[in-house]
């Protein structure tokens, strides 16, 4: 799925004020052009911000300009800080990412200086959904949870619902669906709770995106359109035009299409009512990927245009990406191949923007930082533990000679037992804290394995796309096998860096379900128009970390595909039966069989020529382990191997 929108708002009020419910516009640009500006009240200058925000960008920020401008106003601590926060708010809705960074963290400097919890529980939390925007996950996480910590001091329990949304946004963006509908239940609980409908439909929102990555379309569609009715009646027109595009592009997941289009197209029309670029370029990519489907590329490509015009216009190239792919494939269908390559090369531009150069370095530095400070740490808690025990013991020993001497001195037996107790619970309060610390410090490095994942799976992706694209123009069978070979590898790379960064476990790889994506793949790419290739795969409950994942997924890549290139090259069915079986703690042996043509009488792994068949050697060799083949009714190939892991750490 290319489009879903994650609800990451912070929504606030409308204005009433001086103004009432429907400001007249020439009336307000009339005040901003007369000497009337300066007698408009603080508190109405925010709330014409708030009402125009989505309607009206440039007359909401010149009151937001002109409430800078009044001296008056910023020499007091509470309303600059205001000030600040709203300006901050609308510039993330309109894509300037320094002026929100700035103003956001400025109002939550002044908030904080001023003690006033309530607001800094506000410009924390708004300034996390900046982060998240912005793919600095690790970052948005840590504001996300000072925002509770916050929200927990004052005792203000319907603050705690925006960070829910937050973080569940969070944890769907990285594939932690579990734990995204665990806190979408926890904070629909609150807002419930205390009858607040825009979270309702917010966190429904972010539910049903856990349940559409989990594939459970029926319960998502329930869910969205649970939230639709609740926006609907809120009068909230960004948030409907959001549960709109979402329903639909579930419907377009499942194929069908004219509900899709029912719903896609609802949204767009109210574009026009909104001016939130952000919002406006995912429907508008939402809308072209549909048309693709549709096989309607000249109306694919006006969308994407639109999109990426916005995109420009309100500098928010890298969310508009997404629409340079749709022009790629539009044009591809109809045959511009010029301009499909133009259009992917715009797109690879853009995404080389994201790519991590000098942040991975960065990356790297942190990683050494935190396993010299989490070392550190664990010794620092360890001696404690040891005084602790001491101590216990000294005041154990201590009171039993006192009570078996002399009952007088019971008062200053009590005491120093009054202070052990509260040295013991100082204690247990310090090793508390360092325990949180390190809880903190190993889901941050966890947040930051899951970015370096999510890259190299994005940048294997291209990569693969330009094979792609490169073979359109190859008429040579075999320079066209090769690349297809060549894309098969990468895929296979690819593949076990999403299952890393979407898995529960960091640092496992679900081996079944990895390869059953593959050989999906696999399938798609060698197939045959007319061939009906069934294939079956038996790895259950087995994990390898990425040592052994990788050249095991490339094992099986080469074995799959050689069959499907010779066992079945004149056969219209055929089985390919995988298993991996374990022999011990350490061995495993995988079987790749089919039941197609077989293999010749003379034949000797050890002695073939097939490019394919010495990478499976040498990857074998990498795993330490073998391969050999039986031919029996078509062919079988095994390869025995090491979990890596699990032979390193037995010290063989």
């Amino acid at each position: 799925m290319r489009i879903f929108h994650l609800f990451l708002s912070f929504f606030l009020g409308v204005c009433g004020g001086l103004f009432g419910q429907e400001p007249d516009l020439d009336s307000l640009r009339n005040i901003l052009n007369s000497e009337r500006i300066n007698s408009v009240t603080f508190q109405d200058h925010i709330d014409i911000q708030r009402k125009l925000a989505n309607s009206d960008k440039e007359l909401t920020m010149a009151f937001g300009e002109a409430l800078l401008a009044r001296k008056e106003f910023m020499k007091v601590d509470s309303m600059k800080a205001k000030a600040y926060f709203e300006l901050g708010y609308n510039y993330r809705n309109w894509g300037d990412n320094a002026k929100t960074k700035f103003f956001l963290t400025e109002s939550r400097v002044l908030y904080q200086k001023l003690k006033d919890k309530p607001h800094q529980t506000d410009a924390t939390n708004l300034l996390a959904v900046y982060y998240a925007n912005i793919d600095e996950d690790s970052t948005a996480m840590q504001l996300y949870t000072e925002t509770i910590r916050l929200a927990q001091s004052i005792n203000d329990t319907l603050r705690w619902i925006s960070p829910y949304k937050g973080l569940s946004s969070l944890f769907a963006k990285m594939g932690l669906n579990d734990k995204c509908i665990n806190f979408c239940k926890e904070g629909l609980a609150l807002a419930i709770a205390f009858n607040h409908p825009r979270s309702i439909a917010a966190l429904s929102n972010n539910m049903a995106i856990g349940y559409y990555q989990k594939k459970e379309f029926d319960q998502c569609i329930v869910l969205l359109k649970d939230a639709l009715k609740v926006n609907q009646n809120e009068g909230l027109t960004e948030a409907t035009i959001r549960n709109l595009s979402n329903i639909g592009d579930v419907y377009k997941e499942i194929g069908k299409l004219d509900s899709s289009s029912f719903y896609v197209e609802k949204a767009v029309q109210l574009l026009p009512k909104i001016q939130v670029p952000r919002t406006s370029i995912y429907t508008l990519i939402s809308l072209a990927d549909l048309r693709i489907l549709q096989k309607k590329y000249t109306e694919a490509i006006k969308y994407a245009e639109e999109a990426i015009d916005l995109g420009k216009e309100a500098d928010l190239e890298g969310i508009s990406a997404g629409a340079y792919k749709n022009l790629y494939e539009a044009h591809k269908a109809i045959g511009n191949e010029k301009l499909a390559l133009e259009a992917f090369e715009n797109y690879w531009r853009i995404q080389e923007k994201f790519l991590e150069t000098e942040r991975n370095k960065t990356i790297s530095s942190i990683e050494q930082e935190f396993q010299s400070f989490k070392k550190d740490t664990e010794i620092e808690i360890l001696k404690k533990d040891q005084t602790l025990s001491k101590t216990q013991r000294n005041s154990a020993i201590g009171a039993a000679v006192l009570l078996g001497l002399l009952s007088l001195l019971y008062f200053n037996r009590f005491r120093l037992k009054k202070k052990s107790e509260a040295e013991l619970q100082a204690k247990n309060t310090e090793i508390a804290k360092q325990s949180k610390v390190i809880q903190t410090s190993l889901t941050e490095k966890e947040t930051l394995l899951r970015e370096i994942h999510h890259r190299v799976k994005n940048n294997l992706q291209i990569i693969s796309s330009l094979l792609n694209i490169q073979s359109d123009s190859i008429e040579d069978p075999g320079v066209l096998s090769s690349i297809k070979e060549g894309q098969s590898r990468v895929q296979a790379m690819g593949l076990i860096h999403q299952n890393l960064y979407q898995s529960e476990h960091i640092n496992q790889v679900d081996i079944e379900n990895y390869l059953k994506e593959l050989v999906s793949y696999l399938s798609n790419m060698f197939a045959g128009p007319q061939q009906e290739i069934s294939i079956e795969v038996q790895a259950e409950k087995l994990q390898f970390d990425i040592d052994t994942a990788i050249p095991l997924g490339l094992i099986v890549n080469e074995l799959v595909s050689n069959a499907y290139k010779y066992a079945f090259s004149e056969n219209k069915k055929g089985n390919i039966e995988i298993s991996i079986k374990p022999l011990n703690d350490t061995d495993y042996e995988l079987h790749v069989k089919d039941n197609g043509r077989g293999l010749p009488d003379d034949f000797e792994p050890s002695k073939t020529k097939s490019l394919g068949l010495k990478l499976v050697k040498i990857l074998s060799k990498q795993l330490r382990g073998n391969l050999r083949s039986v031919s029996d009714k078509g062919a079988e190939f095994i390869v025995s191997f090491k979990d890596l892991r699990a032979y390193q750490n037995q010290g063989i």
